[in-house]
């Protein structure tokens, strides 16, 4: 006997019954949550949806530890703008130190996840995201996505090029909206005292969108995701310095590949 025919004759109470179930299975597994610990404490929640996730909660504390160190240094007041804010990893971080952030993240899984956990921690009065990709220009374009998951990375908006400037094939198109870094604090009059970048290969769009921002003394510091191995690297660089910033620190984020070359690195600016 086929298994829907073994189905179809079970009393219709016992199929509501399992239906029920898998509901509420199907409930508590999108409510999983990973406690982020760090220096011996919890400091904020995840939504757990599988191994990505999973990972970046468990290597809080190891994988980016200047980015820690670069949050611990914000003043009280300090806003921080979190470009390319993924599941919202340091987005929570800098909210739990009390700050005010504003983050944007196109991925819609990424997306959904991000307001999850801002949510689950209370922190809706610290943190507002936006589903926008940062551009030089307001622009309707694709978000070309390498590969679809929850917390995944790799996403290119308006071109299929990846962190180090090479073409690739999308698994997955999503539409999206563009906006400059610029024209959002024009509206917003809103401006940061602290920018992170972390845009697989489209940190020269973000950065010619950013220009009057960027002059604006206001603005702090800058860290910023590059790979000194793709063609717009120095004049990402350039761009940084000539509004009036230094390059303060270098660390690859996977020091285990970085001597082939092959790991994007964080670089940190300041005034």
């Amino acid at each position: 006997m086929a298994v829907s025919d073994f189905l179809g004759r079970l009393p219709s109470k016992i199929m509501a019954r399992t239906a029920k179930l898998r509901s509420w299975l199907f409930e508590r597994a999108l409510e999983r949550k990973t406690r982020v610990r760090h220096q011996g404490k919890t400091i904020f929640t995840m939504r757990n949806y599988g191994w990505t996730t999973e990972k970046r909660a468990r290597t809080f504390s190891s994988k980016e530890p200047e980015t820690l160190r670069w949050i611990d240094r914000f003043a009280n007041d300090d806003i921080l703008m979190d470009i390319g804010a993924n599941v919202g990893i340091y987005t929570l971080y800098a909210a739990s130190r009390g700050h005010r952030v504003i983050a944007f993240e196109p991925d819609a899984l990424n997306f959904a996840l991000l307001n999850l956990n801002i949510m689950d921690n209370g922190y809706g009065d610290l943190l507002t995201a936006y589903p926008f990709s940062l551009h030089r220009e307001s622009l309707i374009a694709e978000l070309h996505v390498a590969d679809y998951g929850w917390g995944g990375s790799g996403r290119s908006f308006g071109r299929n090029l990846d962190w180090k400037g090479l073409e690739f094939d999308a698994t997955f198109r999503q539409g999206s909206a563009g906006i400059s870094v610029d024209e959002f604090v024009s509206q917003t009059g809103t401006c940061p005292a602290h920018i992170k970048i972390d845009v697989d290969g489209n940190e020269i769009f973000v950065l010619e969108g950013s220009a009057a921002t960027l002059a604006d003394p206001t603005v702090k510091s800058v860290l910023i995701e590059l790979f000194d191995g793709h063609s717009q690297y120095e004049k990402c660089v350039q761009l940084i310095e000539d509004a009036g910033f230094k390059l303060i620190e270098r660390v690859a984020w996977a020091n285990a590949v970085r001597k082939k070359r092959v790991a994007s690195e964080n670089h940190i600016f300041t005034r």
